[in-house]
C-alpha cells in the first residue's frame, strides 16, 4: 500500500497538470485539469488516507496485543511521518506554496518509505529471529520461543499455529 503510495506520488510530480489538477484540502475546490492527471492525483490522495488510516490499527493492534517496544514505537513513528506528509500536503495544496515545498513533500516521501521498510524488517525479525532461526539457519529447524515476542507470537509458535513454524520432524 506505501508502494502504491509513492509511485503514484511521483506520477502525480511527474504527469504533466497531475500536481496542479486539484485545488483545495481534502476535496477538490476547484479543478485545474480533467482527465488521467486528476484521477492520479486523486487516487495518490485516497490512497495516502488509507495508509495513515491502516497504519493507525496497526498501531492499535500492536498496543493491545503486546507486541515488543521497538515494534510499537517503530509503527508510531510510521504513523506520524505518514500525517506530517499528509499536512504538509494539505499546507502546499491550499497555500498555492512554491516548488520548494514540493520537494520537500518529495523528500518526506522517501521518510515515508523508510519507515515502511524498517517496520517490515523488525517484524520480520521479531518473527523468525536475528540470525535466520526457523528458516532453515544457522540456529536450528524451529522456531523457538524468544522473550524479545510478545506472547501472541510465542502462542502461536508453541502450538503450532504460525505459519512459518515447520512441520513436526517424524
Amino acid at each position: 500500500m506505501a508502494f502504491l503510495a509513492l509511485v503514484f506520488g511521483a506520477l502525480t510530480a511527474n504527469v504533466a497538470g497531475a500536481n496542479t489538477s486539484c485545488r483545495g484540502f481534502p476535496w477538490c475546490t476547484s479543478i485545474e485539469v480533467h482527465g488521467m492527471p486528476l484521477s492520479i492525483q486523486i487516487v495518490h490522495r485516497v490512497l495516502a488516507f488509507v495508509l495513515l488510516f491502516h497504519t493507525f490499527g496497526m498501531m492499535m493492534a500492536a498496543r493491545k496485543r503486546g507486541e515488543p517496544v521497538r515494534i510499537q514505537r517503530t509503527i508510531r513513528y510510521a504513523f506520524n511521518v505518514i500525517l506530517a506528509q499528509i499536512i504538509l500536503a494539505a499546507t502546499m495544496v491550499s497555500l498555492h506554496l512554491p516548488a520548494v515545498w514540493r520537494s520537500l513533500h518529495q523528500a518526506m516521501g522517501t521518510l515515508v518509505w523508510l519507515a515502511i521498510f524498517t517496520l517490515a524488517a523488525l517484524t520480520h525479525y521479531a518473527m523468525v529471529g536475528w540470525r535466520g532461526e526457523g528458516m532453515g539457519g544457522g540456529g536450528g529447524d524451529r522456531l523457538e520461543q524468544r522473550p524479545g515476542r510478545s506472547p501472541a507470537m510465542q502462542q502461536a509458535v508453541a502450538t503450532g499455529a504460525h505459519p512459518l513454524t515447520p512441520p513436526a520432524a517424524q
